[in-house]
Formats: C-alpha cells, sequence, structure tokens
C-alpha cells in the first residue's frame, strides 16, 4: 500500500472498496493506524494539497487473484484517537472519478448524436470505452454539468430510430 510515495503498508488496517452506481469508477475509504512515535499523518496536516495524493494498492487473495488499484485520496472522513493510537479513515477515488468532479461541461450541442456526446464525455474523463447504440442527433445545451451527468440526461432523453412502440 503506498501513500503520496510512500510505503505504508505495516499501518494499514481496513480496506472498503466499491464500484460507484452513480459515478464512472471506483470509490472507497481506508483505515490507517498511527500513533504519537510514527506521526505519519501528522506530517501531512500541514500542508495546502492535503489528502489529495496518489494512492495505490495491491492485493492477492487466496486464489491467485490480484486487485491492483491506482487512484487518488479524497479526503479524512474520521479520526479516532484512543490513548496513544490514532485510526484515520481516508476516502479514496479512481481517477476517473476525481476526472468527472473537477470537469464541467458548458457546452451547446447542435444536431448532434447521442453517442458522439457520449464520446465526448467519455473523452473528457478519460475512460476506455466502447460505445453500442445510436440515436436521433439531438439539440443540447450542457448547462453547468459534469461529464456523468451528461452523459445520463443524453441516455434517458436520447431517441433510437429503430425503435418500435407496440400498442
Amino acid at each position: 500500500l503506498v501513500v503520496a510515495g510512500t510505503d505504508v503498508t505495516g499501518l494499514f488496517q481496513n480496506i472498503e472498496i466499491f464500484e460507484n452506481i452513480y459515478s464512472t469508477g471506483i470509490v472507497g475509504s481506508i483505515t490507517i493506524l498511527d500513533s504519537d512515535a510514527v506521526a505519519f499523518i501528522e506530517g501531512f496536516k500541514d500542508r495546502a494539497d492535503v489528502f489529495t495524493e496518489p494512492i495505490s494498492f495491491k492485493f492477492r487473495n487466496s486464489l491467485d487473484e490480484v486487485l491492483i488499484f491506482d487512484g487518488f485520496l479524497s479526503g479524512l472522513r474520521d479520526e479516532v484517537v484512543k490513548q496513544k493510537v490514532k485510526l484515520y479513515q481516508f476516502d479514496f477515488v479512481s481517477s476517473a472519478v476525481k476526472a468527472d468532479d473537477e470537469v464541467f461541461v458548458t457546452k451547446a450541442f447542435k444536431d448532434t448524436p447521442p453517442q458522439d456526446i457520449i464520446g465526448e464525455m467519455v473523452d473528457l474523463i478519460g475512460l476506455q470505452s466502447q460505445i453500442i447504440g445510436q440515436g436521433e442527433p439531438m439539440n443540447f445545451v450542457s448547462g453547468r454539468r459534469k461529464p456523468t451527468q451528461v452523459m445520463r440526461w443524453v441516455c434517458n432523453n436520447a431517441s433510437d430510430p429503430e425503435a418500435v412502440v407496440e400498442d
């Protein structure tokens, strides 16, 4: 387990990792144990970019399957002090989630096929994806929305020229 270029495997206590159904990637939290003697986390608290450092980890299970994750910390969620021991719980996100949070789309689309709009949003947040399907060209002003919000709107409002409605 590496945080900000430092191996903190010995401080690692717990990890929770999820595929977020409301965004484009992986989110989770990690619990790190610290003490007055180690004071690893205390060294970060005075920095302006506190708890947004890169994080990476690699886990191997008993079936020899490997989970590799590279992403970013996204803030300190909780700090619990028990005598001389401190437990810190940090949130983390994949790079796609971070990119989606940092980018806002303020563009108007005129007579643009839905798959082209989706493709542009996928490129904005750096995902690799295959777009299947097509639809009628649409007009859409994104307002100030995140790329995933634009994709959600397009998917919910695009019409398929091959769609058949039966009574």
